[in-house]
């Protein structure tokens, strides 16, 4: 349970410092399919590996509480959990902030953001920082890295955060796992592709 409550107060803290201003897009929003998630608007698909929780469109509101004005440009595209049979599990959320204020000016300066919204009590921060651009279902995200040490975990805990911008959105995309469950970035990511 404290994993879960970490991982979506570090994303609601993403989330509001990017709610700035009120203009809206073309955005619209991708649906959940049989097995993951389809978007036209961003032309990509995910189909869920072995595995995977794909959370329904409730589960994936309840998890950062938002406020009305907030709910209107905040929206979760998809959270999924790949479970372990030890109990553990690499969680992954896509979510656009559908406002068109957000600005090359905040991108460029995603390094200084990272490092504000990822302090974590009783935790060692590595800001590994910008790691490339990683194709993604056909399409160009940013790649951010953090390491987290984490008082009382056994293992580290290793975040990625991609990003990218359509139409006026920004994209955010969050996959945390543990060090020793690397491997399911990968297995997530290969879980995309373009339509």
């Amino acid at each position: 349970m404290r994993k879960k409550v970490w991982k979506a107060s570090v994303l609601g803290a993403v989330i509001l410092l990017l709610l700035t201003a009120c203009g809206k897009s073309t955005y619209q929003k991708g649906s959940l399919t049989e097995n993951g998630w389809s978007s036209e608007w961003l032309g990509m698909t995910f189909d869920a590996p072995e595995g995977c929780y794909v959370f329904s469109e409730e589960e994936a509101a309840g998890l950062v509480p938002l406020s009305e004005e907030e709910a209107q440009i905040t929206v979760p595209e998809l959270v999924v959990n790949l479970s372990k049979e030890d109990g553990t599990a690499t969680n992954m959320q896509v979510w656009v902030i559908n406002d068109r204020s957000v600005s090359k000016d905040m991108i460029s300066n995603i390094d200084q953001t990272m490092k504000e919204l990822t302090v974590a009590d009783g935790a060692e921060v590595d800001y590994s920082g910008f790691d490339g651009t990683r194709s993604i279902g056909g399409t160009d995200f940013q790649d951010y890295r953090v390491h987290f040490y984490m008082n009382g975990f056994e293992d580290g805990l290793e975040v990625h955060c991609y990003w990218t911008e359509k139409d006026g959105c920004l994209v955010y995309m969050q996959i945390m796992t543990f060090d020793s469950e690397a491997a399911d970035i990968d297995t997530l990511i290969n879980g995309f592709s373009a339509l």
